[in-house]
């Protein structure tokens, strides 16, 4: 067989061509292996959540080339201890265990494929915290008694500590930046006051009333936002703590529902309820009206928050008349018609009720 040049050359690139196609169609060799993936970011819950639920959902982004993800948690900052491997989902349902008291948890994810897991996703590690929140134990009848700030403490004999086993100290003012201005007598005397009452067997709690000189407005600016809310409550839970006291006395004379006051009231009762009572440390009271008169003020006391409140003064002492001489303040007619509203009329539990 004879060939000529040009034969030849179609010979030869014929054979470049098909040893170049026998090559791209994956004939020779194995792919290489994919590279190890890098960190996750945890997206929920987010870095510092306070839960109350016993379920929650562990979230993180998609990382590009893993093929499953193993879910570190513990309650220390560099937790190792794996609870789900091999996780093909972005998210992992944890069941908190419950505890006697509130538990931090701090979480993160690895990234994995067949060539290996990544490293030093410690670092993208974020918390959120399991919060027990319970009222403190009642300690059975209630006997309160009010010490104004600027009363000498060694002037008071044991014997009126002892009559009592709650001291309200009155009283810390909400001022108009919504926080708490102290009273003017020295910051001695609280504490005077509250080792007093201990040596005596009582409670010693944080009396609060409205700075602005009309018992209501300091208390309504603040309470009308959220940011003015949770303000407030981060100075008082600072000023209990401080104080090593324990609870406080809500006097705000008075919400009412002719200017909405009653929501933003039940509000802050609720907010405030909640960090009192975490991990049942600390009693919360309010000062409420009396309940003999109809009206607005009577019904911003809504019965949603009787839960939240450990106990009530009910403020059965103002009943004077300037048209009828010589009636009693605080008679026992008063009385028994005060309880009969909150107790059988609006259903405040009898152990909340304390008649002042």
């Amino acid at each position: 067989m004879r060939f000529n040049r040009l034969s030849f050359v179609l010979l030869v690139f014929s054979a470049v061509l098909i040893n170049s196609c026998s090559k791209k169609s994956g004939g020779g060799g194995n792919p290489p292996p994919p590279n190890v993936p890098g960190c996750a970011s945890n997206t929920a819950p987010a870095n510092g959540t306070m839960l109350t639920t016993t379920s929650v959902t562990l979230s993180w982004n998609s990382v590009s080339g893993a093929t499953g993800y193993d879910v570190y948690l513990g309650t220390t900052s560099s937790p190792s201890t794996i609870i789900a491997s091999n996780v093909t989902a972005t998210s992992y349902n944890y069941s908190v265990p419950v505890t006697a008291t509130s538990t931090t948890y701090y979480w993160y994810v690895q990234p994995k494929n067949a060539t290996g897991g990544a490293t030093g996703c410690a670092t993208t590690v974020t918390s959120f915290t399991y919060t027990v929140i319970q009222a403190p134990p009642a300690f059975g009848y209630y006997v309160v008694g009010y010490l104004p700030s600027y009363r000498s403490v060694t002037s008071i004999p044991d014997v009126k500590f002892r009559m009592t086993n709650v001291v309200v100290y009155a009283f810390y003012a909400v001022n108009t930046a919504g926080t708490l201005s102290a009273p003017s007598s020295p910051a001695s005397t609280l504490v005077a006051v509250r080792d007093k009452a201990r040596a005596n067997n009582a409670k010693v709690l944080l009396g609060i009333n409205d700075g602005s000189g009309d018992g209501k407005t300091n208390f309504k600016n603040m309470a009308s936002t959220a940011a003015g809310r949770n303000n407030f409550i981060k100075d008082v839970m600072n000023v209990v703590r401080a104080n090593n006291l324990d609870g406080v006395d809500m006097d705000w004379e008075f919400p009412s529902t002719s200017d909405g006051t009653d929501a933003t009231f039940t509000l802050l009762m609720k907010e405030l309820s909640d960090s009192l009572h975490r991990d049942g440390r600390y009693y919360l009271s309010a000062a409420i009206t009396a309940g003999k008169y109809a009206g607005g003020i009577r019904d911003a006391i809504r019965a949603e928050i009787f839960p939240y409140v450990d106990f009530f003064n009910i403020m059965a002492y103002d009943d004077f008349s300037t048209s009828a001489p010589y009636r009693h303040h605080s008679d026992y007619t008063l009385a028994t018609v005060c309880l009969n509203y909150w107790l059988t009329t609006r259903g405040m539990p009898p152990s909340k009720a304390v008649l002042g």
